[in-house]
Formats: structure tokens, sequence, C-alpha cells
């Protein structure tokens, strides 16, 4: 079974202007393999369109449907292929193959297509010659409805109609009803217990709650057994009647005829009927969905723990510390996967955002050349690293912190419309008081800061301005100022989403009231991404943040 935080996303793809490898008189014939990234340097196949012959603009037929789960980060690999020989199509591109010769690749992030306008990302395709134009791949999403999930509540109250009287020994003859519900299959098992309503024949029981896919595993059609019976304090309760029915018969809120259970009796009773007066399936919208609609913003918060836990920032082995300044690269050093800044032979115009712009090199093109895309801009552009003697690039050299903000944030600024990030620090003393604040601004100035480079700009004021706080891990204050926030946006137009990323190296010290908090926030637009940062040797856990994010328990407020 999939998370509960996953859906399936159904992938389609078209592409303009390719590339014609068939020469005069013919046009290319393209197909289209998608990988998902694993690792550095390492792709496993999700699937492959079919090919469309002679079309240098293919609308491709053949979808790919793969799982999205919101904390993972995945990246697709497009590569476009003109297929040479159709008796035996390839299953993998090599350089210089004779089935099929290299249109362009093309990378993209299953976040970035989420915040894009309608679920539509195009890219430009690279092959072979740099900055060659080799045409585009669009990529498009849509969200495959899934009939059942499994938080899905059956939410109803049941009324009885006419039910048989069972207190026969009293002035007007009457019942003290309750019921109990079955699931038939695969082992009658008891899932809920009404209350008991006191001498009536048409009780109207109190709203029940219970799990879809227990209940029926989803399945409307599937059986469910009620057992009405009367309640007595002296002897044992004596049973109404009891019915096997179809669920949906409470949706459709259709009568469900009880049977007396003694089939030997001379005079039949009839003992009634049960039907419900309100009944509707719950279920928790989850990220995916509230993306799927048309105009939704997504809002980025950020919340950084600068808690005594995370050591001394002049200490080698904080979590905080600073940065050790870096010469430039060179070609033996420019291993794919590493962060690297611009360098002293920089050439490479804006290409990175500006000064302070960070990248991850994709891979090493040789001769002194390395791939690298831009975290600031997306952008994927070559540059050398010893080529002619130049050396465009410098290893970036974060601390923890920093790392995880590039990491992490940088997944997910592409859904923020705006790019404007609410930045946000918590358990420290600011300049000037020796109090201890549980939320304030992380440049101490105004949460707001634009783009993955304002951020980093914060996260240095901040760094070099607070005093580390030894009063505990407070994050109850940080979740509920997002709560507040999307209350305030939960009716505007357009739709507003909170996404509240925490960086922390440990459990809070305020767990009931963290725990309220997010109860709170599951009942609005809203995400918490918990990042948990360890330093060598601590006994810090995540034990309570593990508890509040089990998926086998349900939570609610005190």
């Amino acid at each position: 079974a999939m998370p509960a935080n996953s859906t399936i996303v159904r992938l389609a793809f078209k592409c303009e202007n390719l590339v014609n490898k068939d020469g005069p008189g013919g046009k290319s014939d393209p197909m289209i393999f998608v990988d998902l990234q694993e690792g550095v340097g390492k792709y496993s196949r999700i699937g492959a369109t079919e090919v469309i012959q002679n079309s240098l603009n293919p609308v491709f037929k053949k979808n790919i449907d793969m799982e999205y789960v919101f904390e993972k980060k995945q990246r697709l690999r497009i590569t476009v292929l003109d297929v040479d020989n159709f008796s035996e199509l390839p299953t993998e591109y090599v350089p210089k193959m004779d089935a099929a010769d290299l249109l362009g690749t093309a990378e993209v992030s299953l976040l970035e297509l989420m915040g894009a306008r309608n679920w539509s990302v195009t890219k430009p395709l690279s092959a072979q010659i740099k900055n060659k134009n080799y045409g585009t791949v669009t990529i498009m999403g849509l969200k495959i409805d899934d009939s059942v999930r499994e938080d899905d509540e059956l939410a109803f109250k049941l009324s009885g109609l006419h039910l048989a009287a069972k207190d026969t020994c009293q002035l007007t003859p009457s019942s003290d009803p309750y019921y109990r519900l079955y699931r038939v299959r695969p082992d009658m098992k008891e899932l809920c217990k009404s209350e008991w309503v006191y001498q009536n024949l048409n009780p109207e029981w109190e709203e029940q709650r219970i799990n879809l896919v227990q209940l029926c595993g989803g399945d409307l059609t599937q059986a469910a057994r009620i057992e009405v019976w009367d309640k007595d304090t002296v002897t044992a309760d004596d049973r109404v009647g009891n019915a096997d029915f179809t669920v949906d018969k409470i949706l459709l809120k259709q009568e469900i005829q009880l049977l007396d259970h003694k089939k030997d009796r001379a005079t039949p009773i009839d003992p009634g009927v049960v039907k419900a007066r309100e009944a509707v399936i719950y279920r928790t919208p989850t990220f995916v969905d509230y993306m799927a609609e048309d105009g939704v913003e997504v809002q980025l918060v950020v919340a950084v723990d600068f808690t005594e836990s995370n050591g001394d920032p002049s200490q080698h082995d904080s979590l905080h510390r600073l940065p050790n300044a870096a010469t430039g690269l060179d070609g033996d050093a420019a291993v794919p996967g590493l962060m690297v800044v611009r360098g002293p032979d920089w050439g490479g115009d804006d290409a990175d955002g500006g000064l302070g712009g960070i990248g991850r090199i994709l891979s090493d093109e040789g001769a002194g050349w390395v791939r690298v895309e831009w975290i600031h801009t997306s952008k994927v552009c070559s540059h050398k690293v010893g080529a002619d003697g130049v050396f465009e690039l410098c290893a970036y050299q974060p601390n923890r912190y920093q790392r995880a903000l590039v990491d992490v944030a940088s997944m997910l600024l592409p859904l923020d419309s705006d790019r404007t990030v609410k930045a946000f620090g918590f358990g420290a003393r600011q300049p000037g008081t020796d109090k201890e604040s549980a939320c304030f601004p992380l440049n101490l100035k105004d949460p707001d800061v634009q783009e993955l480079k304002g951020l980093l700009e914060a996260y240095e004021v901040a760094q070099k301005g607070l005093k580390l706080g030894v009063q505990g891990t407070f994050t109850a204050e940080v979740i509920n100022r997002v709560v507040a926030m999307a209350k305030e946006t939960v009716k505007s137009k357009p739709k507003k989403y909170y996404i509240l990323l925490m960086l922390t190296d440990g459990d809070m010290s305020d767990e009931a009231d963290t725990t309220d908090a997010v109860v709170a926030a599951s009942e609005l637009p809203v995400s918490i991404v918990v990042a948990g940062l360890a330093r060598p040797g601590s006994d810090e856990t995540f034990d309570a943040w593990m508890k509040i994010d089990e998926g086998s328990r349900k939570l609610v407020v005190r």
C-alpha cells in the first residue's frame, strides 16, 4: 500500500522543434525514456512512451504513472531518442548505438511540476554540442482520482423506526435501544457501539465515525451487519433484531429492515427498521489535492533552531559553524553532487542568479568542464574547472543548517509562486535582551525574504547576532504562527497552502503543546516538514517527533 502522504501522478509529454536526424526526405522518429534519480549519477526507469514516426513536434499518447511522495526529492531525467530500428526498440541509450540517436535530455523535479501553472513545465533539450538548440520537451502532470484512501472515514447518524418493544411488563411497552455494527469480512469484528436511548421505539442515535477501509475495504457493495439491542440493567440485554446489508445503504439513506433472530417463533415479530438520517464520507485533503486545484498559491515558511544543544558556532563541530573560505575548484575535485559558488575566473554572467548563488555539479563533461544546475535560477550550464587554465567555480562549504536550507528549502521553493519565504528562528536570545524567544524573524527585522539567497543571508544575520538559548526547544509557537496565517487566508482567493519547514537538532520540550498545534494545523491547508540535524556524539533524539508523525494512531487535542 502507498503511504498516506503519497498519490499517483500521471505524466504526459510532447516535444517541439526537435533536431532532424533522418536527413533529407525524412524526419526523426522520437520516443522518450523517463528515469527517476536515486543518487548521484544513478537512475531507475519508470517508463517509456511509444515511438512517433516522422515528427519533429510529437505529442505522445502513452502516459506514465508514478507515485509522488511529498517528503522525497524526486528528480526525473527525460531522454528523447530518434529510433532507427522499429523491430527492436531500444531499452537504454548508449552513445553511438545503432538502434537510436540522441535527440536531447532534460531534467525536472516533481515539485517543480506541481508548483507550475496547470502542472506543465517546458524544458530545453541538451545534447552533445553546448548551447545548441535541440528543441524542447513539455512535461504535463495530472492527478489520478483515487476511489478510496486509508484514512477515509464514514460518518453517519442512524435512527430506528418502529422498533419492537422488549420491555413489555410496563404500562406502555417500549425498549431502551442501542446498536452494534460489524464488518462481515474477514472476521465479523465489531467496529462501533452506539449509546442507548431510554424508552424510545424511534431513537435517533448520535454520530459514529468508522474507517471505511476497515469496514469494507473501501468497497461500498461489501456487506456489514447491524444488531439492535434493548438495554436491561438487571437481566441480560435483549436482541431486538439484526440485518446484513451493503454499506452503500447507509450513504444512500435507505431503510435497512431488521430480521427477527428467532426464526421459529410461533407469531413472527417485526423488529423494525434502521435508517441513516445523515451520512457522508470524510476525506482529509492531501497536499496533492490542494495543488490540483486551479489558482492555489504556496507559501513556504522556514524555522531554524538556535538552542544551545546545536553547539557553539565558534567550535568546529557546531551545527551552526561558519563555513571556511574556498579556493578555485579544479577538475579532479569537481565531483557530481558537490555544491559550488562563483570562483576566481567566473564568466557565467548571472546564470547563478547573482553573487552568492549556489549550484550543484550534475556531471563531469571531461577536459576540465562540468555541468552545473544553479539552484536559484534552475538553469543548467557548463563551466570550466581547469579548461584553458580557467577556474570558474569554488566549492561551497556550508555548515549543517546551511546545507539543509540548500537541500530542503531549494526543493520546496519551486512550489512558492512568488518565491517570498517567511523565515523565522526559535530558541535564542535576540540582541539587547536576555529573554529567549520561541519565534522571531530570522534576519531580526522582517520575516519576508526573497528566494534561497535571501534565506541564506537572513540565516547568516541570525547566526552572527544571536545568543543560543538554554531553556529548551519550544516549537509550538512557530506552528501556531503558521496556523494563524492559514486561518486568515483559508477563505481567500486565490487559495493559499502553507508549507512549514522546521530545522532542528532534536525533540521539542513542549510535546503536549506541539501536538495540539499539529492537530490544529491538520484541519487547515498546512504541511509540516521537520528536518532533523544531529551533532556527532549528541544524545538528542527525535522520538517525540516520530510519535507525532506516526500514522498508526490519531492525534487529538488534549
